[in-house]
């Protein structure tokens, strides 16, 4: 065989990845913005995409060599958005980039376009039947594109953080995942040690968990939390001596005739499942959890106007076409739900049938829709070792929020087992992504930042505390 033939079959003379600068879009804090082309698929390299990164350049004399690259969430989350948290990093450049199939990578996994006709929130039955269509219609037109749907995957985005690091000019760097960006960190971990300093994974999601089936458990267990925690109150108990019960007729009494409320510059009607996933969305965030108590009680008095005007209605309004829902399904279909089954899905609902007709019912990793989604994308086989544990010695800080309903505090010890140089921390009174959200959590990441070497200190987490709101 000729030498030529050998070198190039063995990929000695492939290129190192290049940065190409583009002027940064409109809103967007960032300093540098650009592209990198990496291989869609790296183990058959015919075909290239391109990732959006951005850049936000600390400029101070004395910032350390060490960037920080944010993972973001989702999967799917638009990462320019994510630009904003540069300011937490005072003392280092922060990059972050839109993972493959996201935002403005290309090619993006956009689904809005067949799913336009289709309620964005509280779906009913027939909603969540036309969405699951519209996601069916969308992964026949990217297949039809000659995108590789199975290509879309942690093990490739973590070869492409590598990439990117590589194009920048970058040596060691530090990890700071959030949510499914603490699923992506690992695996980087996994693959990539030698280019790692340090690690944050904030809300983590230990990669052998089976997803779809625990975070039914994980929303109930959040739920009683926030009941118990009421109940513990000496004020929230006071003004709500019955919260659990108050819940319970909210849900029977929409049931039966549902409620029709403002939405932008239409309606929308709210069942007892639209309901509940009301209360599954506060349960995101320590604001909308301190409202919860104030607002099923609004609600069993018929007091709509609490509705409107509470934290979680308007966050509801604006988290719509913040995900690449076609980019979440490719990466959750292959890395999660390959590895669960519809059989155990199913015995979880069966256990907590209170969220069967909301967490459960339009297309998502614990739904049947779900499942159907990637049946219909040709995606249920399970994308590579992705959900075996990882074990690493690189410094990580682990961190979890005491109410968080998808990524629970008992999940800290689960990802810790083999992280040999780990430390972990609840964080009290806190939800999703209580890291990153919350000022002691800022604190005790940038002191583990600044000497990974030394478990932080993390005084302030004695001070946390949930604030219910009460009249």
């Amino acid at each position: 065989m000729p030498l030529l033939f050998v070198i190039l079959a063995t990929g000695a003379l492939a290129q190192d990845p290049a940065f190409e600068a583009v002027p940064c879009p409109k809103g967007v804090r960032a300093t540098r913005c650009g592209y990198v082309r990496v291989p869609e698929d790296r183990a058959n390299p015919v075909r290239t995409i391109r990732l959006s990164v951005y850049v936000v350049e600390n400029r101070s004399p004395g910032k350390a060599p060490d960037p920080v690259f944010f993972l973001a969430g989702g999967p799917g989350e638009h990462a320019a958005m994510s630009t904003v948290l540069a300011g937490l990093f005072d003392d280092r450049d922060f990059v972050t980039f839109d993972q493959r199939g996201v935002g403005r990578s290309q090619p993006a996994l956009d689904c809005t376009g067949e799913s336009a006709g289709s309620s964005p929130s509280l779906p009913g039955e027939k909603e969540a039947e036309e969405a699951l269509r519209a996601l069916e219609a969308c992964g026949r037109r990217l297949r039809a594109a000659g995108i590789d749907l199975s290509a879309y995957n942690a093990t490739e985005s973590a070869a492409d953080v590598e990439d990117i690091r590589r194009a920048l000019g970058y040596g060691k760097i530090n990890l700071v995942g959030g949510s499914y960006g603490t699923r992506l960190a690992l695996e980087v971990m996994r693959r990539f040690p030698g280019a790692l300093r340090a690690v944050v994974l904030d809300a983590v999601i230990p990669p052998q968990v089976d997803r779809p089936v625990e975070t039914v458990r994980a929303v109930e267990e959040a739920f009683l939390g926030v009941m118990a925690a009421c109940r513990a109150d000496v004020w929230c108990q006071a003004a709500y001596p019955d919260l659990e019960q108050a819940h319970a007729e909210v849900y029977d009494r929409l049931s039966r005739q549902p409620l029709t409320v403002p939405y932008g510059r239409s309606t929308v009607q709210i069942d007892g499942d639209g309901f509940q996933s009301l209360v599954f969305l506060s349960l995101y965030s320590s604001l909308t959890i301190a409202e919860l108590p104030s607002l099923v009680y609004a609600l069993r008095e018929g007091q709509t106007v609490a509705l409107a005007r509470s934290t979680v209605w308007r966050l509801l309004q604006n988290i719509s076409g913040v995900i690449t829902v076609g980019a979440f399904f490719a990466h959750e279909c292959r890395g999660e739900m390959a590895y669960s089954s519809l059989e155990g899905l199913r015995a979880a609902y069966a256990e907590f049938p209170r969220w069967r007709g909301s967490l459960g019912r339009g297309p998502g990793v614990s739904s049947e829709r779900g499942f159907a989604v990637c049946r219909a994308w040709g995606l249920t086989q399970p994308s590579g070792e992705e959900n075996s544990p990882v074990k690493s010695d690189v410094p990580t800080l682990l961190l979890a929020g005491q109410f968080d309903p998808v990524t629970p505090p008992r999940w800290l010890e689960l990802a810790a087992e083999g992280l040999s140089n780990a430390y972990a921390l609840e964080l009290p009174g806190q939800a999703h992504g209580a890291g990153l959200g919350s000022e002691c959590g800022h604190s005790v990441i940038r002191a583990f930042l600044t000497d990974p070497s030394a478990r932080p200190d993390a005084a302030c987490a004695e001070r946390l505390r949930l604030w219910f709101k009460v009249p």
